[in-house]
């Protein structure tokens, strides 16, 4: 079994029961995000480990980022944690934390295109958000991020 398997498992483990806010279960979005990512030729394994990971240590209860440090390792760790928005923390300040790493910010893309994608159901409150952070983080790196 590869990491990325064994993030897979780890993911759908910890979202169980959980559904996006169409009634869809909510792992389907951390496995698009793979999937689109995949694409990028030069993408590492780590990279999409913490893809699938990205929303675990924040939405699902009980898991810690000492577990994924345990788990799948440092490079992996890293990605989540910049990834995993802070309690109290300024939803500006946690993207501008995210653009300090690549990779993260190549995540948080494929996250925000993601949940941007019409055909995913009826427009969600914070698209006005989610433009302004895709905005920011694509002219931090440019359009080669995706």
């Amino acid at each position: 079994m590869t990491d990325l398997d064994r993030a897979i498992v780890f993911a759908t483990e910890a979202h169980a029961g959980q559904l996006d806010k169409n009634g869809a279960p909510y792992i389907l979005h951390p496995l698009r995000m793979v999937s689109s990512l995949a694409r990028i030729q030069t993408i590492d394994e780590a990279t999409l480990c913490a893809a699938v990971l990205h929303d675990t240590v924040e939405d699902c209860d009980g898991v810690r980022l000492g577990d994924i440090l345990a788990l799948f390792g440092s490079p992996v760790h890293r990605l989540v944690d910049a990834l995993t928005r802070r309690k109290g923390e300024d939803y500006g300040e946690y993207i501008e934390r995210v653009a300090v790493c690549q990779n993260a910010t190549l995540i948080k893309l494929a996250d925000l295109e993601d949940n941007l994608d019409p055909s995913r159901g009826p427009v969600r409150p914070n698209i006005d958000r989610y433009l302004q952070a895709r905005t920011y983080l694509m002219a931090v790196y440019g359009n080669r991020a995706l």
